[in-house]
């Protein structure tokens, strides 16, 4: 099971922003300026220019502050969402809002595989709750996985809080290896400069 970093709702801006080499890149499902288009049967996006587009069960997506979810604004049992993008990504990380455990020792959960019903998933890891639940709480939950795809989807565990059925919203992900190091122009310049000096002294 991935390694969970417990924290507060504000800490998973921090999380997705903590993307800022070159080669990463996230996409922030509880902010609305995400999505260049969405409904109850779809959402489209797109980040370091990769295309994304998110689709769950029976059609009801639901866009709210703590992420992306279902229905009544979260993903429960028999209930999924899934992310597929226009190419392979590397999946690093992965976040969710409203992921509580309970006092007796349950916990609501995550699962992720690996492909988009109906014609398939596998299974690739799951994530428990860290936060115990309370009133107001944001049930902030974070994972660093490594898995490499074209599409991703999510759906509840078991599980749940003590209070209720188990459930979680789907707040963001994390990309790596997308994007190259650029070249500082500088660099460039100087290094045609030293290949052509390079040159000319071979022609003398």
């Amino acid at each position: 099971m991935a390694f969970a970093i417990r924290t507060s709702a504000l800490a998973i801006a921090g999380f997705l922003a903590g993307a800022a080499a070159a080669t990463a890149a996230t996409i922030d499902f509880t902010s609305s300026s995400t999505f260049s288009s969405k409904s109850a049967a779809m959402a489209t996006g797109s980040v370091s220019g990769v295309n994304f587009t998110l689709t769950g069960s029976s059609n009801r997506l639901t866009y709210q502050d703590d992420g992306v979810g279902l229905g009544d604004d979260e993903i429960g049992r028999r209930e999924y969402v899934t992310v597929t993008f226009d190419r392979d990504v590397r999946l690093t990380g992965v976040s969710f809002m409203d992921l509580f455990r309970s006092r007796d020792g349950n916990a609501e959960s995550a699962s992720l595989y690996s492909g988009a019903p109906p014609t398939g998933t596998n299974f690739l890891d799951s994530f428990e709750a860290v936060e115990f639940y309370r009133p107001g709480g944001a049930g902030a939950g974070m994972f660093a996985v490594d898995f490499t795809g074209r599409s991703f989807t999510f759906d509840a565990g078991a599980g749940n809080d003590g209070v209720g059925v188990g459930d979680f919203a789907l707040a963001g992900l994390q990309l790596g290896d997308l994007v190259p190091v650029p070249v500082p122009a500088g660099a460039l310049l100087l290094g045609t400069a030293l290949l052509g000096f390079r040159l000319t002294r071979r022609k003398a």
